[in-house]
């Protein structure tokens, strides 16, 4: 309130937009010591943003905290500050396995860091590459930025409807927080990522719900629990030690209108900091499950796409995100592959015809697919690192 929405009202009053990034975005104990928590500040930006530096893919939780507040909000813009500190041999091929992960997870307006005018001093030397005319492949960049460019504003402008919410764990750091208190952060992130892995390497689509973001935004209605734009039917609790009062409101009030809790391991023991037995009591008329199978008990008409392929789906992922376009009648799936393995897949999704979208031309092309009711295959092969 004192830092970010001043600065955001100050923007809003004076015909600017407020973008940006936080810093130590990505687990909990980093996130309190820098900011208290990441997701409430995305709420004061026009065009809330991310940081990605190095050769590796970006951490799930940095991605989905910013895209989930940004589409509960109706921010279309999700920006991300990417490829600083690549190194100058960095390829075509790595930018967009660094990139590909960020957009399936929501992302979809790319800052490219950086083009420097020169590289006098010790500007060759300052989180490199610099992407500009510096570059060999400077000439060709275009064909690149027109394929991520494409993509991005299909995500961009596609309607959302993810009906999983999972509550981010940032009660349960800030209840147990000291200084020292950064092995313990880590674990209890650990464990929410890893309920939010076996979501989306199951193909289910989710959110994070954010305790403070849910108190400014959050109600309940005919069931379903509505963070501004987006209404969930699931909500599941990833092992914790505490939520805050208002979010256990929320939970009781979503579970007697017809809700579905599940509390995928650890139940939390505190409320707003203080210890009681409240939600263990309340748990008992809830689903109760182990943090390796709860996904068994989601409805699998919440998977909006159904894969088959021969791999370890946690070691060897395709990961999915799905748009729909009402007035054109059709729904995407945009598959990303973003290990070096090569997979023969089969696809399932509801509908009568496909295309396939090729990204580098922007050109809609065949693609062979059986009918059977309403369900429609595909079979298909995505190699490593690809889309």
């Amino acid at each position: 309130e004192n830092y970010m929405n001043n600065i955001y009202k100050w923007c809003c009053e004076n015909g600017s937009a407020l973008t940006g990034h936080l810093v130590l975005e990505e687990g909990l104990h980093g996130q309190i010591i820098a900011s208290g928590a990441c997701m409430p500040h995305y709420e004061y930006m026009t065009v809330p943003g991310m940081d990605n530096l190095g050769r590796i893919l970006n951490r799930i939780e940095c991605e989905m905290q910013l895209s989930s507040v940004a589409n509960q909000l109706g921010k279309k813009q999700i920006l991300s500050e990417t490829f600083a500190a690549c190194g100058w041999n960095v390829n075509f091929e790595e930018l967009l396995w660094i990139y590909e992960h960020q957009m399936v997870h929501g992302i979809n307006y790319l800052c490219q860091h950086l083009e420097g005018y020169t590289l006098r001093g010790i500007r060759k030397r300052d989180y490199p590459a610099t992407l500009f005319k510096q570059q060999p492949w400077w000439n060709d960049y275009r064909t690149f930025n027109d394929k991520v460019s494409r993509i991005g504003m299909l995500l961009a402008e596609g309607k959302i409807e993810h009906e999983i919410l999972v509550l981010h764990s940032t009660d349960s750091a800030w209840a147990n927080y000291d200084i020292k208190s950064a092995v313990y952060a880590s674990q209890l992130c650990r464990d929410m990522v890893d309920v939010m892995n076996r979501l989306e390497k199951n193909q289910f689509q989710y959110h994070l719900g954010d305790a403070t973001i849910m108190e400014r935004h959050a109600k309940v209605e005919n069931g379903k629990i509505i963070i501004g734009t987006q209404s969930y039917s699931v909500v599941v609790v990833p092992p914790a030690d505490c939520l805050a009062s208002n979010t256990v409101k929320l939970l009781k009030e979503f579970k007697s209108t017809g809700g579905l809790v599940i509390f995928a391991g650890r139940i939390p023991t505190m409320i707003d900091g203080k210890d009681t037995d409240e939600i263990i009591e309340f748990a008992k008329d809830c689903i109760c499950s182990t943090q390796e199978n709860f996904v068994d008990v989601i409805p699998t008409s919440l998977r909006k796409i159904k894969l088959d392929y021969n791999a370890d789906r946690l070691e060897n992922p395709i990961l999915t995100a799905v748009r729909r376009f009402d007035e054109q009648k059709l729904t995407m799936y945009y598959l990303v592959n973003p290990c070096n393995v090569t997979h023969n897949f089969t696809a399932t999704v509801k509908g009568k015809s496909a295309t396939l979208f090729n990204t580098l031309t922007g050109e809609e092309e065949a693609v062979a697919f059986k009918l059977n009711g309403d369900d429609l295959f595909i079979e298909s092969t995505i190699y490593g690192n690809g889309s």
